[in-house]
């Protein structure tokens, strides 16, 4: 009996997991990921990115994310996540990127 061809099932992630390929897909450090910068005018788009993934992939609570992330209290998250959910429905460009980022990190895909 040969095993079927099934489609590969989404991959529970780590925070760390998520960290790290985002670091690697925008050629940073992953310290520019988890590092608050203030001040800054632009939007630290890996930043959000890489919170509204481990958020979505991770299971953690928001508690252990503001502690990964280095935010003194975890409504920072949901912040953060709300932030990038407006963005997501008012730019395609970002939309389009979130969507390859989650559908890499859940089957897999290598970059």
């Amino acid at each position: 009996m040969t095993p079927s061809l099934a489609p590969s099932l989404p991959q529970r992630r780590s925070t760390d997991d998520v960290i790290a390929y985002l670091a690697k897909y925008f050629c940073i450090d992953a310290h520019d990921i988890v590092t608050v910068k203030k001040g800054r005018k632009e939007k630290n788009l890996p930043r959000m990115f890489a919170i509204k993934l481990c958020q979505d992939l991770t299971g953690q609570n928001l508690k252990a994310l503001a502690v990964a992330f280095n935010v003194q209290h975890y409504s920072a998250i949901s912040q953060t996540v709300r932030r990038l959910n407006k963005l997501i429905i008012e730019d395609d460009k970002v939309r389009l990127q979130f969507q390859k980022l989650r559908d890499s990190l859940m089957y897999e895909v290598k970059i």
